[in-house]
């Protein structure tokens, strides 16, 4: 598992397929470690050259030296800096959920390193009711930590509204 320091991280990532391969770079959502990614890159593979990765804070890849808060343009920043590393040039992109925001971001602050853009099962914007779910989450989070906030809160997600 390589990893490649971006900014105040190390990123850690995987690839797979062959090397002559067209990139293709997956983000994955709030919580979701690289590895979830693997029936898509075992399909993806077999024709493509595939990078995952984990967020800041998910998986091997930790929070960084700067722990003070952080939005989706840092995520953006940490995803921009990746590819910048792996030297791929314009790369396509996937980004499921938080994911498919930070593959926004991505996009429109980096338009240099991003070739297409496939999101899938997130949003192009905050409406009030999910900004007021992401405050209560967040302040669940402060108050139960991590794995406690994990446990308790994963289950709205699977419910509707």
């Amino acid at each position: 598992m390589p990893s490649t320091r971006v900014e105040d991280l190390d990123v850690v990532w995987d690839v797979a397929g062959p090397a002559a391969g067209i990139p293709v770079l997956m983000i994955n959502g709030l919580g979701a470690a690289r590895g979830s990614w693997y029936l898509q890159v075992s399909a993806l593979a077999e024709r493509y050259r595939v990078y995952t990765y984990d967020n800041r804070d998910v998986g091997e890849t930790g929070c960084g030296e700067d722990t003070s808060g952080y939005g989706i343009d840092r995520f953006a920043r940490d995803a921009a800096g990746l590819i910048d590393s792996l030297e791929t040039g314009p790369i396509h992109v996937i980004g499921a959920s938080m994911g498919g925001i930070i593959a926004q971001e991505l996009a429109l602050s980096r338009p240099d390193l991003v070739r297409s853009v496939q999101i899938v099962c997130s949003w192009p914007q905050t409406d009030p009711w999910l900004a007021e779910l992401i405050l209560q989450w967040k302040s669940l989070f402060f108050a139960m930590g991590a794995f406690d906030w994990a446990r308790n809160t994963w289950v709205c997600v699977f419910f509707h509204r």
